[in-house]
């Protein structure tokens, strides 16, 4: 047996093996490659539908008053409300309490007056009422002095409705 052709033979074998295993290693690139061209156009696309809708939303923020409430029972329980949207055209003490919690109220003269919140009632008999307060840099919270429908609020504004014993 001589050994150059076994040699020759086994060189051959590990060549074929070696171009066979560079073939499927070019056509499992160019598939890697392809599916990573159409994800990244599929990516690009959402990302242009996305950028047209932020557009869209970038009107109707600018419409819109971002505002802190607080409820305080007065019972321990304390409910926050953070960045309540409420439309500027609109924008009250008044309208950001209503979008938060279940209100009942009586409209007067003079404007309207909250007669419970969330199922809290007013109590004249204890002298407890639902007086709204709103924060004030440099001075905390300070009682509303007109109707809650007639206190305008602004972007960033805090109002802290509670319910008080005089």
């Amino acid at each position: 047996m001589e050994i150059k052709p076994y040699m020759e033979m086994h060189m051959s074998s590990v060549r074929s093996y070696a171009i066979v295993a560079l073939l499927v290693w070019a056509l499992l690139s160019s598939v890697a490659a392809s599916w990573l061209y159409m994800e990244n156009e599929r990516l690009r696309s959402d990302l242009k539908s996305y950028e047209g809708k932020l557009t869209g939303y970038e009107g109707r923020l600018a419409k819109v008053n971002f505002v802190d409430v607080i409820i305080d029972y007065g019972n321990g329980t304390v409910r926050i409300y953070d960045d309540v949207p409420i439309p500027r055209a609109r924008s009250t003490v008044f309208q950001a309490l209503l979008s938060v919690a279940s209100v009942k109220y009586t409209e007067y003269p003079f404007g309207i007056f909250v007669d419970s919140i969330d199922g809290v009632a007013n109590d004249p008999t204890a002298n407890r009422y639902w007086i709204y307060y709103i924060y004030i840099e440099g001075q905390g919270f300070v009682m509303g002095e007109v109707a809650a429908n007639l206190k305008p609020v602004s972007d960033g504004d805090r109002v802290s409705w509670n319910y008080t014993k005089f």
